[in-house]
């Protein structure tokens, strides 16, 4: 917590002296500055155990599978956000992005850190010249195609790509290089997956492109590699993701990675890759619905621990109705396929003095969701 309130107190004073810059400015354009807020609530119910044993409150076998809906039967805050930021298209801009509430938590949990429920998603001071823009502290990763923020997803849930191959944060620098208003470059370095301190040095890279010649269609194409911890194992990605509005009522949403972790101090690594479509089509203002289908190929087993390897498969049907111009209702029905057992059905259960029952791992997951996300201001 200590490294994210450094952090957070930078980027506070940078955006004070922007905020600063303005009201000295008379030039300075004040629609530069801007506040967001929102809220999501929801109740799941799984046949299982998609966080595995860890959510389960046991030990033994299974996985998480699932990245924020991890638990059996729970009703829970997902998240309430502000995000306050400055970000002129020329000079000293900043922005800080804080979040509270379950998926709070996990992601705390993620980066290291504790059970909290309260994390500063984001928080980072930029400076724009020309094509180029330069942000130093605590980003969100340019590789995936959903986001932590449920009003940018099209699903309650997330995907398979989403939980088990891409980064949530990286904590360091970045860079973006636009020579054309439809083609922006982008490099950086970092302290690693998730982790909110440079302090083992900045270890690791991003790098890619995104292209977007029209406000209907975009495609990117980036990388990431990690050394996880120093003299640990190498993790690299490869990212694609294509977005295209069909038309004004339907979109397509399609993406695909290629990770890789390598052996290390006497563990094993793997290769594991995937890819996702998602098609969203809205009935009219009020009511929308997504489907989403992925698969992916845990080639050496490496993440769900499978000799030899397998596959894993998840369909997903998003139902979106919104009775007014701020709140959506939320309505989705999942389910989980796996080659070989792997999901958590039943935790372990300690029967002191007799021992204790084994749990049931299982090959298929379904889970049903609703969900209400408001937003207050903001987009």
């Amino acid at each position: 917590m200590q490294h994210q309130t450094l952090i957070v107190t930078a980027v506070a004073l940078a955006l004070a002296a922007a905020g600063s810059a303005v009201a000295a400015d008379a030039g300075g354009d004040s629609t530069d500055l801007s506040v967001s807020a929102y809220a999501a609530a929801s109740y799941y119910h799984s046949t299982g155990y998609p966080g595995g044993p860890a959510a389960a409150g046991s030990d033994g076998a299974g996985f998480d599978v699932h990245q924020f809906d991890v638990q059996h039967d729970p009703s829970q805050i997902d998240e309430a956000d502000l995000t306050l930021a400055y970000q002129p298209k020329q000079g000293l801009g900043a922005l800080v992005d804080v979040i509270a509430g379950e998926d709070a938590s996990i992601l705390r949990q993620a980066e290291g850190g504790d059970d909290s429920s309260l994390d500063v998603r984001q928080a980072f001071a930029q400076y724009a010249t020309g094509p180029v823009t330069v942000m130093l502290g605590k980003l969100l990763p340019c590789a995936g195609a959903e986001v932590i923020n449920p009003t940018q997803d099209l699903n309650y849930s997330r995907s398979l790509l989403f939980t088990l191959s891409e980064p949530l944060t990286l904590t360091g620098a970045r860079a973006t290089y636009a020579p054309t208003d439809a083609l922006t470059f982008n490099a950086g370095i970092n302290g690693g997956w998730n982790v909110t301190t440079i302090g083992h040095g900045l270890r690791s890279g991003e790098a890619g492109a995104s292209w977007s010649p029209s406000k209907t269609f975009s495609l990117s194409l980036q990388s990431n590699f990690a050394e996880l911890m120093p003299g640990g194992p190498q993790r690299t990605l490869i990212d694609l993701v294509l977005s295209e509005t069909l038309a004004t009522d339907l979109t397509l949403l399609l993406s695909a990675d290629w990770d890789q972790q390598s052996a290390a101090n006497g563990a094993a690594g793997g290769t594991w890759y995937g890819a996702a479509g998602t098609v969203g089509y809205a009935f009219n203002a009020r009511w929308r619905v997504a489907v989403r289908a992925e698969y992916l190929e845990d080639a050496d087993g490496f993440l769900t621990g499978t000799s030899g390897g397998q596959h894993l498969a998840e369909a997903t049907l998003t139902l979106g109705f919104k009775p007014s111009r701020r709140l959506e209702l939320r309505a989705e029905w999942r389910a989980d396929f796996a080659q070989f057992p792997v999901f958590l059905h039943q935790p372990a259960i300690d029967l002191y003095p007799y021992g204790t029952s084994p749990g049931r791992l299982t090959t298929q997951l379904g889970q049903f969701a609703l969900q209400a996300v408001y937003t207050f201001y903001g987009s």
